[in-house]
């Protein structure tokens, strides 16, 4: 499973890099959400700073159409939908992984 599961990551990583390169992190580094997602799922104290926020997609076919528009600092009249994790326990999330992802069947 190891070997499929660094295949798998170093393709994301690849593709991040070429599509959505982050500005801010070294080359050869993707945002986790998705296994971030799953571990919240097991367990919710991984997460922090977590805020009640509005949040939309935009379908509108501007610079951000499809996109998930979250701005904490727009007032707006529009009811708050969506709690957001703002920051991460990041060593008791790389803990997780390595649990979940070091787990033979």
């Amino acid at each position: 499973m190891g070997t499929a599961v660094a295949d798998l990551l170093d393709a994301r990583i690849e593709a991040y890099d070429l599509m959505q390169p982050i500005e801010c992190a070294p080359y050869g580094t993707t945002p986790p959400h998705d296994a971030l997602a799953v571990c919240a799922a097991i367990d919710e104290t991984v997460l922090k700073d977590v805020r009640f926020c509005r949040v939309d997609v935009d379908c509108g076919g501007s610079w951000a159409d499809g996109m998930t528009i979250v701005d904490p600092r727009v007032r707006t009249d529009q009811p708050k939908n969506v709690y957001m994790a703002f920051d991460a326990d990041r060593e008791k999330f790389v803990g997780m992984l390595f649990d979940i992802l070091g787990k033979k069947n």
